[in-house]
């Protein structure tokens, strides 16, 4: 039984108190300044003006994705530049990310051996000042969340059930959608990070059970025990569209509009728009629309990837026309996790 405190925040429609303000940025300047950032860094070496990219985009808007903060965490790290280093730490504590995501990093295993650092990264942690969020729709994108994952699962047993999991992603797509009528996403800009323990705390309070016990409090990790937190973002409404591709084809325009206010990343889109492509007469997706298939690739998807010489040259159009990192700095940015520690990929296929 679902009890009535869940009732009233799951029928409550409500806009986040500061999503006004947040809508009123156009952070397509804010992916630029971080692309610029990242590209001093990894392929001029120019610490510098990485910095003064970084620290002009944390500045200059509000909400900033925690993910680049964490990433330049590393940068200043690497550079041992401490205190640049504990100040982008600090707002990514202040943005809701845990102390378990240092993990994340290889770089970061070396502040184990420096009791100095390490005792004052933790008094940081324990001093931060976490952003609100807006926890009753956290807890209703949670709650359809979870009876979708439930509903996979009966589909999974019987394949009679698939229509009832159709249904639901239907439903939820349609609720996210009349946040993206107003220029809105219930993105972690919005709910905060999902976490293992953020997700327990919801099933708990709501006495409800995790999916099954593949790892991961929330049951999410496929077996593996990473943390849900390493993701840095919050995928739960994200991936109602990845499961029904034709709501997020004829809401385009809607998606991007969300990318320029800041409620959704860049490779975000650009993820969906391949893996559309990728999901065309796809069985295990409804599929009622014409989805087109055109030269819209991003090299995000791996499916998609496209390594043709003409290809790159379109796939690097294609990113600048949408604010995404270049393809020949993502590549060393890869290159540098592989070789130097660092963690600059997040999510979903690591597509951020």
């Amino acid at each position: 039984m679902i009890n009535n405190k869940f009732l009233i925040f799951f029928f409550c429609f409500f806009n986040f108190f500061s999503a006004e303000n947040h809508a009123q940025q156009n952070f397509l300047t804010y992916h630029d300044l971080v692309n610029s950032a990242e590209e001093e860094f990894v392929v001029k070496n120019n610490k510098e003006a990485c910095y003064r990219y970084y620290d002009e985009a944390f500045r200059t808007f509000d909400n900033a994705f925690l993910k680049d903060y964490f990433s330049a965490s590393q940068i200043a790290y690497s550079q041992g530049d401490t205190a640049r280093f504990l100040n982008y730490l600090q707002n990514a504590f202040n943005a809701g990310m845990t102390i378990v995501c240092l993990e994340k990093a290889p770089i970061f295993r070396t502040i184990n051996s420096n009791v100095v650092l390490l005792n004052q990264i933790n008094k940081n942690y324990e001093n931060r000042k976490v952003k609100k969020v807006n926890n009753a729709l956290k807890d209703s994108v949670y709650r359809r969340f979870h009876l979708m994952e439930l509903a996979k699962d009966e589909w999974a047993n019987d394949l009679n059930k698939k229509k009832i999991y159709d249904d639901m992603e239907l439903s939820n797509t349609n609720y996210y959608i009349s946040f993206l009528e107003k220029g809105q996403f219930p993105s972690e800009q919005l709910i905060g990070i999902h976490t293992d323990e953020n997700f327990a705390d919801f099933l708990n309070r709501y006495n409800l059970k995790a999916r099954n016990p593949f790892g991961g409090i929330s049951g999410l990790s496929l077996g593996k025990p990473i943390p849900e937190d390493y993701e840095l973002w919050n995928s739960f409404a994200y991936v109602s569209f990845l499961h029904y591709p034709c709501a997020f084809e004829r809401t385009k325009n809607l998606f991007w509009k969300a990318v320029q206010n800041g409620f959704l990343h860049p490779k975000d889109y650009a993820f969906l728009v391949e893996w559309s492509m990728s999901s065309i007469g796809n069985s295990n997706y409804v599929n009622d629309c014409s989805i087109e298939k055109a030269d819209s690739y991003f090299n995000i998807y791996s499916r998609m990837k496209r390594n043709e010489p003409e290809m790159i040259v379109k796939v690097e159009e294609n990113r600048k026309s949408r604010h995404i990192q270049k393809y020949s700095v993502d590549i060393q940015k890869k290159k540098l996790e592989r070789e130097k520690g660092f963690a600059f990929f997040f999510r979903f296929m690591h597509h951020r």
